[in-house]
């Protein structure tokens, strides 16, 4: 039973890639598109966000695994001169973070907790991104 489980879910992490990487605006970073995905699939995918983020069924030690899709979800953000400038521990530690405040700023969508526009969601985002892109460029 565990491995039709661990298939299932296996299966959601793919929905949500595709979903993620499918929104496309020329006016934006590949990254800030990744982001934007993200939050409409937590807004419209409610059952497939539910099941990945807040059912517990998988859990996660960043000390010792690699945070899903993290290879991957990195990729848009090997775009920017500034993010490519910093040392990798430092790129993950800015994955890591902003990702966590999408699945954050996510579940409050998900949720109807969080009763914002979209666009300023986004400029949330954005916002965070710069925030730590600053932090973690600045020198040791």
């Amino acid at each position: 039973m565990d491995e039709v489980k661990d298939r299932v879910y296996e299966m959601a992490l793919e929905l949500m890639r595709d979903q993620i990487f499918s929104y496309q605006d020329s006016q934006n970073s590949p990254a800030l598109n990744m982001a934007i995905g993200f939050l409409h699939f937590a807004k419209h995918e409610r059952h497939m966000f539910q099941f990945v983020y807040l059912s517990g069924y998988k859990s996660i030690d960043l000390s010792q695994e690699v945070f899903a899709g993290e290879t991957l979800s990195m990729k848009p953000m090997l775009h920017s001169k500034r993010f490519q400038a910093i040392d990798e521990k430092k790129q993950r530690n800015i994955f890591i973070n902003i990702s966590i405040y999408l699945i954050g700023v996510g579940t409050m969508i998900h949720s109807g907790t969080l009763r914002m526009d979209f666009h300023d969601a986004v400029n949330m985002v954005r916002n965070m991104y710069e925030a730590l892109i600053s932090y973690e460029g600045r020198p040791s």
